[in-house]
């Protein structure tokens, strides 16, 4: 019989420890090409003169055969060990005895195999030992004097069998657990010492029988496979001229009982996909037939044949039908077929255990259903929308930018439900704002009454009622606070959550549904978040000391006022920030602080409010020591639904600036439209350059280069290069530094 590779293929250790191992499919073509390659499986010859191949035309015996057979197989083998050249090495010592090859009882140690268990951790080791030991007159005897309670040191086969104890430790503990197998061999016959080595191999099959009955506590069952050179060894026509060797023929005997060996190791292969697959539809099969082939490990078999076919039905198989595993062992195909009804699909490969396995297929007639998702407000497409078939616990669709979602593939007559699913929004992208905080509140006071979509998305608790705990809910997603477990602001709620056919007959057109963002009660989600914008609302900031404190006042000018947004940025090496206050105690402020140097805060109040020439927002700083002050920016200022801007103000500190440094570096507006003004101040002479940069850090300007002395400058920038060509909109950056090496960034925003 051809060696196929599914017999050989038990070789292969797939090894947690060499990741490089994954490179499989690579190490096959390699291997086929003849070029050297690290090998799948690593395997321990051990033995005397025979296994080191004395006698045979090339020196190797049956190494290169079993190689040969290996490769041709396609499985990449790596011979190791400490004797022989690449790649044949192995563990083999010309007239060594059983001995030699182990330390313990009965053993001399003088080849030790630890050591190479050690260094090259082999899945396997092929034993083919004794024959020295009976041409030096040894003594046969039995094992064991005890059943196999006690493996004797006075015997060949006791030796043998202490050596497979030895073994052992690199099985299951204490040296290892790499060990896979361990193949010991009935040695060859030779006629001066027939007697000797008939009793001898006797022995040898009787410890692989009695280690597989479980009776021998030091090898238990399913570490030795055995591999049986004797039978069949035709001395007048297998021996070198020597009488003693065998030659190449007697090699390739011995080659081809191995792999006989190998032959009878089980492989499994099993069901990895559903059995039976049902709606298979439109022709096309609605997930892979799918197999797992493993060893007598359990470990994935890889790179093995499997072959599937159509026993029945009018399935198809789309590609080719003869599949290798991957390194998980798998293997599979996709199934089309031409009509409704049952097909037969069957996965098999050669030589296996439970080498068959049959899938059943089912395919219907297919209807479709089609639809929308639509944003409660103004009926604005919500894309990225998961459509799940709840039946099947399946996503079948994802809206696309019109918020459209289409299957065509539902089976007919079936029972459908589908379920809208779409992931909570960060608060940076949900548009939702302190101003829906504020609409909450004056529900939950009786002001105003919200109505339809506002009502349903300002319950965010869901306890049914519109409550200050849903406004308060409401308003510190919106700074950034979304650890609430009562929270579902930023969930996507869909009106109706479900939609159920019983009975699914025919095709379903233009199927509505509702997309309610929970907190969104203004719909600012439509716009993420952008407003209505008025002309900066008349923002102002002030600078006043008070109880030692730098305060930053925010003014701004609003008839009726419900709620302000803002994220404060500032340098924390210079600054930290210790408070933050409303101008009315009617507000309830909220803060988060997500980065150093940021903290987002927001405040809301039911009753609209009139500050005139009152602050806004105080925010209170203490100058870190060493320091002259820094910029505060506040960003993405809201008041109510409306963006009111970007302010900047510089908050004052000692006389001293960085430590180390002699710049101090800002600008306004930022960002700018028409222009803005830098400012830098030198705390001594230094020669200066003030370069803009874009963000791809090309030099689009020089403003400054020269020597200037000590104090505070500034300078414009009108958005243009040195050729006078307005620049796009975009980030750049001002480069303020000195000859001496002392440099400040500012980043600044061009809107055109």
């Amino acid at each position: 019989m051809p060696f196929h590779v599914c017999n050989y293929l038990i070789f292969k250790g797939i090894f947690r420890k060499f990741p490089f191992m994954k490179r499989g499919l690579l190490l096959l073509l390699l291997a086929a090409a003849g070029v050297t390659a690290s090998a799948q499986t690593r395997l321990l010859l051990v033995g005397d003169s025979i296994t080191e191949g004395k006698g045979s035309d090339n020196g190797l015996g049956f190494r290169d055969d079993l190689s040969a057979l290996l490769r041709q197989s396609g499985i990449p083998m790596l011979f190791e060990g400490p004797v022989g050249e690449y790649p044949y090495r192995g563990h083999f010592f010309p007239g060594a005895l059983i001995g030699d090859f182990y330390w313990g009882n009965g053993g001399f140690g003088t080849y030790d195999t630890g050591l190479s268990m050690d260094r090259h951790h082999p899945d396997y080791v092929f034993i083919h030992l004794g024959t020295n030991g009976i041409e030096g007159g040894g003594a046969f005897g039995t094992y064991t004097s005890d059943g196999g309670l006690t493996l004797r040191d006075d015997t060949l086969p006791g030796r043998l069998a202490n050596l497979l104890a030895y073994l052992v430790m690199w099985k299951r503990g204490p040296r290892g657990r790499f060990l896979k197998n361990i193949i010991i061999s009935r040695i060859i016959d030779k006629p001066a010492y027939h007697a000797g080595i008939d009793a001898f191999n006797a022995e040898i099959a009787r410890l692989y029988h009695d280690s597989e009955a479980g009776v021998i506590p030091a090898i238990p069952p399913g570490t030795l496979r055995l591999a049986d050179h004797y039978s069949e060894f035709d001395t007048a026509s297998m021996f070198s001229p020597d009488s003693i060797h065998p030659n190449d023929a007697g090699y390739g005997h011995m080659a081809a009982a191995y792999m006989r060996a190998v032959h009878l190791l089980p492989m499994r292969l099993e069901h990895y996909s559903n059995p039976v697959i049902s709606g298979l539809l439109n022709n096309a099969a609605p997930e892979m037939i799918m197999v797992r082939l493993t060893d007598d490990h359990g470990d994935p078999v890889y790179a093995a044949d499997v072959r599937f076919e159509v026993v029945s039905g009018a399935a198809y198989i789309s590609g080719s039908a003869s599949v290798k595993t991957d390194t998980s062992g798998l293997a599979g195909v996709g199934i089309a077929t031409t009509e409704p009804g049952l097909s037969v699909i069957r996965a098999h490969s050669f030589c296996l255990r439970d080498s068959v396995v049959d899938f059943t297929v089912s395919a219907e007639k297919s209807v479709g259903i089609d639809g929308y998702v639509l944003y409660g407000f103004d009926d604005m497409p919500v894309s990225g929308v998961g459509i799940k078939w709840v039946e099947r616990n399946r996503m079948v669709d994802t809206t696309d930018a019109a918020g459209q979602f289409r299957y065509q593939l539902f089976p007919h007559q079936s029972s459908v439900t589908l379920a809208p699913v779409r992931e909570r929004l960060s608060c940076d992208s949900s548009g939702i704002i302190m101003y829906d905080a504020a609409l909450a509140a004056r529900d939950a006071v009786g002001i105003e009454t919200l109505n339809g979509i506002a009502a349903n998305a300002a319950d965010v608790d869901g306890d049914g009622s519109v409550s200050m705990k849903d406004a308060a809910l409401i308003a510190r997603y919106t700074v950034g606070i979304v650890n609430d477990p009562d929270s579902r602001a930023g969930y996507w709620k869909f009106d109706p959550d479900t939609t159920a056919f019983p009975v699914l007959e025919d095709n379903v057109p233009g199927l509505e549904i509702t997309g309610i963002l929970m907190g969104d009660l203004h719909g600012g989600w439509m716009t993420q978040g952008a407003g209505k914008r008025i002309a900066a609302a008349g923002l102002r900031s002030e600078i006043a000391i008070e109880a030692g404190r730098t305060v930053l006042r925010v003014h701004a000018d609003h008839e009726s006022l419900l709620s302000l947004d803002a994220a404060v940025e500032y340098d924390p090496a210079r600054l930290e920030l210790v408070s933050v206050s409303a101008g009315d105690p009617d507000f309830r402020v909220f803060t988060n602080a997500p980065h150093p140097g940021v903290c987002r805060l927001g405040m809301f109040s039911p009753q609209a409010v009139s500050l005139g020439n009152a602050p806004v927002l105080s925010i209170s700083f203490a100058v870190l020591p060493g320091y002259a002050g820094a910029e505060v920016d506040l960003r993405r200022i809201h008041l109510n639904d409306e963006i009111a801007g970007d302010i900047s103000a510089y908050v004052p500190g000692g006389e001293t600036d960085e430590p180390g440094s002699t710049l101090a570096v800002s600008n306004y507006p930022n960002p700018f439209n028409g222009g803005t003004l830098i400012r830098y101040a030198l705390g001594e002479r230094a020669d200066v350059t003030v370069v803009i940069y874009n963000y791809l850090g090309q030099r689009v300007h020089m403003l400054v280069s020269g020597r200037q002395e000590q104090g505070e400058y500034t300078i414009g920038w009108d958005g243009r290069d040195e050729r006078g060509r307005e620049l796009p909109s975009g980030i750049y950056f001002c480069v303020v530094q000195t000859k001496a090496g002392v440099k400040q960034v500012r980043k600044m925003e061009l809107i055109r």
